[in-house]
């Protein structure tokens, strides 16, 4: 009797120590739904509690089945997401068994509701303010409140709001609503250059969570070269007047919609200070490379799109989302790419501030093989050139030899700046003797190929042309394989003709988009213009050219994407027609240019001459 008794005792109390176990000491579970991995990825990181357990599960029809198997459950349903009716009942059911439902929405649900004001508002203090530390306090919270266990958690503490606008470092929480205390911040730290160049960062997604994150490596970056870099949240007026206040020479924004709209177009236009909008792809880095398109969708429209409407140029790619050691895909910059950005916004920097005597400019301007006229659409590229080149001497840019007229600025382009067919291979014979090309022999090239090109670029030029530097343009003497390159150089001022993007008789397919990697020629032109002549800027001068419309990707572009390989890094301009917006909408983000537009001719009415007249007075 006594044994029964003390088994009875033993189970009673081990049951009661389950219970209580299961009442106090067990481990809180969480389910986030529909949380998207880098934002998972950021509570799983912050997550130092061994008694809080968290899951991510994707958003289905059946997801809230077994919902009550949670204590838990937090909904982010952003982005159009809305639960259906069977979606509902499941999560009312789940409510009913003492789960406790955070439901993260813009559409308001009052049925999904019931923890109480309170405990929303603390909630939603953590969530929209999402630092470590605040995460940390809302799965202590969501143990010690929502499951009502008081073991193994710490006590709730306020969580950390940052100001509305603000400067910030890449501290969590190094939040200055002053730029007077942001830059003796900076000094303190010994980051902050006396004569450096203002940057203000405008980032539409706040921060990162690791020294790996794309924010955090631009500052770094930045910040090495000298430059005093003032990352800003802020929205609507005070936005442009945290922009202000620092007086910068650049302005970065990391875009996601409009910048600030006529206040901020009047702010960037009075002080003549540059928008480069860079952007992240929202993809995972090798879902990116492979796309065709780039970007699109909303996307397309809220990071490029309206950025643009307010001077926004460079769509740039400086950040993916790579997969991390959990798994999970998570934003990350992209180093090289970085890289490239950075010496951008030098050459942007440079432009203000180097004078104009010693600026090179690689300008290329359109025209056909042969002895046909320089014109492009609405354009008569000589006489408009010759004046272009004239206003550039009259501010200072070095032009010695300048021709003195427009029909002899022509001439000297016919002679020594042409553009030949294929088939005109006594022409080119004749230019290489006596049309002074710029030469660059095979060891150079190849080189540089290698420099600047992605491997798969180069293959690709290899398996359609041949070895470098092929044989167009091309020929053989003492030295070795030389290329030629058609080129007028004026002072520090040099005028290249837009090569042929591909060969063929197909002038329409050549320009508006082969499908073909473009020739040595072509690659060979915009690559010396960048770093033989070390050019500080380029210039397309007239509608227009090909370089928008060789391959690949729409917009967003990677290094193997063309355009990306022979423009990334130095300032370039665009002079177009002012009517043709669509072509225009293409070379702006392909080609990573600043716009200017032309007037078309003025239209008059021709009337009738001649025997047309006496005919009409008949009639």
């Amino acid at each position: 009797m006594k044994k029964i008794t003390l088994l009875i005792l033993i189970l009673a109390a081990a049951i009661g120590g389950w219970f209580g176990y299961q009442r106090y000491a067990a481990p809180t579970r969480i389910a986030f739904v529909n949380y998207m991995d880098f934002m998972y990825d950021e509570i799983v990181q912050a997550n130092e509690n061994r008694s809080i357990h968290t899951e991510q599960i994707t958003l289905e029809e059946d997801t809230f089945k077994s919902a009550d198997n949670y204590d838990a459950l937090y909904l982010f349903a952003h982005g159009g997401v809305r639960l259906n009716g069977k979606q509902k009942e499941q999560v009312k059911a789940a409510i009913a068994s003492g789960t406790a439902v955070i439901y993260s929405s813009p559409a308001p649900t009052p049925e999904l509701e019931g923890l109480g004001e309170a405990n929303v508002q603390y909630v939603n203090d953590c969530l929209k303010n999402s630092t470590p530390n605040n995460i940390r306090r809302m799965l202590n919270y969501t143990r010690r409140v929502f499951d009502d266990k008081k073991l193994f958690v710490e006590e709730a503490t306020t969580p950390f709001v940052y100001p509305k606008s603000y400067y910030y470092h890449l501290g969590d929480e190094e939040v200055f609503a002053e730029k007077d205390d942001y830059i003796t911040f900076l000094k303190e730290r010994g980051t902050y250059t006396e004569n450096g160049k203002n940057i203000a960062l405008v980032a539409s997604q706040f921060g990162a969570s690791s020294d790996t994150g794309f924010i955090n490596q631009l500052v770094n970056k930045l910040e090495t070269k000298g430059h005093n870099v003032f990352p800003i949240v802020a929205y609507g007026p005070s936005r442009i007047a945290h922009v202000k206040a620092i007086q910068p020479d650049l302005v970065i924004y990391n875009a996601h919609g409009k910048f600030g709209g006529e206040m901020g177009i009047q702010a960037l236009k009075e002080a003549n200070i540059p928008m480069l909008a860079p952007v992240v792809v929202f993809a995972p880095n090798e879902m990116w490379r492979a796309s065709k398109q780039g970007m699109d969708g909303g996307l397309l429209s809220m990071n490029v799109g309206m950025p643009e409407l307010d001077g926004g140029i460079a769509p740039y790619v400086i950040g993916a989302q790579f997969k991390n050691e959990r798994g999970l895909y998570v934003f990350r910059g992209i180093e090289k790419r970085i890289d490239t950005f950075v010496e951008l916004s030098n050459k942007f920097l440079a432009l203000k501030d180097k004078p104009n005597a010693e600026k090179k400019v690689a300008i290329f301007y359109l025209k056909e093989a042969g002895k046909n006229a320089l014109v492009a659409e609405s354009l008569e590229v000589a006489p408009s050139l010759w004046n272009l080149l004239n206003r550039m001497k009259a501010e200072g840019y070095d032009l010695d030899g300048l021709p003195a007229t427009p029909d002899e600025l022509e001439a000297l382009i016919q002679d020594k700046g042409p553009v030949f067919g294929s088939y005109a291979k006594g022409s080119i014979e004749d230019f290489r003797l006596n049309g002074s090309p710029e030469l660059m022999d095979k060891q150079t090239f190849d080189q540089m190929l290698n420099d600047e090109l992605a491997p798969e670029l180069v293959q690709q030029l290899e398996n359609k042309y041949g070895p470098a530097p092929g044989d167009f343009m091309s020929f053989v003497d003492e030295s070795g394989p030389q290329l030629m390159i058609s080129r007028i150089q004026l002072g520090n001022i040099v005028l290249l003709p837009v090569p042929p993007a591909g060969s063929g008789d197909d002038e329409v397919e050549m320009v508006h988009g082969a499908k073909t990697p473009p020739p040595y020629p072509y690659v060979g032109a915009y690559l010396w213009a960048r770093t033989q002549f070390d050019a500080d800027a380029l210039m397309h001068f007239g509608t227009h050219g090909s370089i928008e419309f060789t391959p690949e990707k729409q917009v967003a572009l990677s290094e193997t994407d063309w355009p990306d390989a022979l423009l990334a890094g130095t300032p370039h301009f665009y002079v177009y027609v002012i009517n043709n917006i669509g072509e225009a909408t293409i070379a702006k983000r392909r080609s990573y240019a600043a716009m200017q537009s032309y007037l078309t001719p003025p239209l008059t009415e021709s009337g009738l001459y001649g025997p047309l007249l006496e005919l009409d007075d008949l009639l």
